[in-house]
């Protein structure tokens, strides 16, 4: 799995701002993507590409005719594609349209195809997503690790919907952190599980993830990771800190 260098000499308020940039991009898609009915496996694709085109291009995304939202929304439509499970632009566009900035889907802000508002955004978003495709270097294959969450709840204890369900959404939420660009999708996994474990009060034998080719040192690591989704949803006004309560 390709991974991106951490720059640890940026201040903290920097840190915190392209944490917020980035969460707000992975909300628009998510959201999108919900609304849209896309599987939960190609929305995570969504996110995955988003966080390493950050990474390539920077969250200021410089130089180009587009914003955050127009690149959430190439991304999701690029994952589309690779699964599939494809949505065109004119779709995506007013789907996205239809939901910004209201509690529910309005159908008021449809954007027909002789609009030229729709036409502005339908070349931002293409140029994004051929500008995603380029700046990662075509490196799209993402791993779905939400099937490891179905394999290593059978291993360590029965399999239990709740559970599996409960580790699903930790997944989801951890899309918020740019986790998945330095973790590999089975670490991502097994840290879900491990909360979604701690959560429901069960039972589990000592150090069992050791049995699944993580150390201790990592699981924190991965764990500590993915529960700071929470403090990046509180701190932006944007988003609905109900929509991301832990689960």
């Amino acid at each position: 799995m390709h991974r991106y260098k951490v720059n640890y000499l940026v201040d903290e308020p920097s840190r915190v701002s392209e944490e917020n940039v980035r969460a707000k991009g992975i909300d628009i898609l998510q959201q999108v993507g919900v609304v849209c009915d896309l599987p939960r496996g190609t929305i995570y694709k969504a996110g995955v590409l988003l966080h390493r085109f950050f990474w390539c291009r920077g969250v200021e995304l410089k130089d180009a005719c587009y914003g955050i939202e127009e690149a959430a929304l190439a991304a999701l439509l690029l994952a589309s594609k690779l699964d599939d499970r494809e949505q065109t632009v004119f779709n995506i566009i007013n789907c996205w349209n239809c939901i910004e900035g209201s509690s529910s889907f309005s159908t008021d802000n449809v954007l027909f195809v002789d609009d030229p508002k729709y036409a502005a955004k339908r070349s931002a978003v293409v140029t994004a997503e051929r500008h995603l495709l380029t700046d990662v270097g075509f490196n799209i294959e993402v791993e779905d690790p939400y099937k490891f969450v179905v394999f290593y709840t059978k291993e360590v204890l029965l399999e239990e919907h709740a559970l599996i369900q409960s580790s699903w959404t930790y997944l989801s939420d951890s899309l918020l952190t740019d986790a998945c660009c330095h973790h590999p999708p089975h670490h991502l996994a097994l840290g879900a599980l491990f909360l979604s474990l701690r959560k429901h009060n069960r039972r589990y034998p000592d150090s069992w993830w050791e049995s699944f080719s993580i150390t201790t040192t990592e699981l924190i690591h991965v764990v500590k990771q993915m529960a700071r989704c929470y403090v990046i949803a509180k701190s932006l006004k944007e988003i609905s800190t109900s929509r991301w309560s832990t689960p």
